[in-house]
């Protein structure tokens, strides 16, 4: 699997905000001459589910797409929310790219511990999974 290089936190946030931007009410067209345009298609395989234990001692459920050996690509979304959120997103990113959805703690599938939901917590198991993987 493909080393992630240590990343700043702020750009892992800018790249969950710009991917959440897509969820925008847009959509890629195709037309062909004498056709009316259709949304593009897209066939990729649907994401993997998996759970990692963490050493901060949360279990995080994660989708994961795409090609294990390409750049990797970490969504991350907002409080109440899950990998869900970024479902209309994963069908648009390249199939180059190996993607991971988390559900952070207390979201989604993964553990819901009694404590530890600071940002400075979140930000923890991120680093984490991206150690793990």
């Amino acid at each position: 699997m493909k080393s992630l290089s240590p990343v700043p936190l702020a750009t892992i946030a800018l790249v969950a905000a710009a991917a959440g931007a897509a969820l925008a009410p847009t959509r890629a067209l195709t037309a062909t001459a004498g056709s009316r345009a259709t949304p593009a298609s897209h066939h990729h395989a649907p994401p993997r589910f998996d759970d990692v234990r963490l050493p901060t001692g949360v279990r995080l459920r994660y989708a994961e797409q795409g090609d294990p050996s390409g750049h990797p690509i970490i969504l991350l979304h907002g409080y109440s929310d899950s990998w869900f959120s970024y479902s209309g997103v994963l069908p648009l990113l390249p199939e180059r790219y190996h993607v991971y959805a988390l559900d952070l703690r207390g979201h989604g599938e993964s553990d819901r511990p009694a404590a530890g939901y600071a940002m400075r917590d979140l930000a923890a198991d991120v680093v984490a999974f991206m150690d793990a993987k």
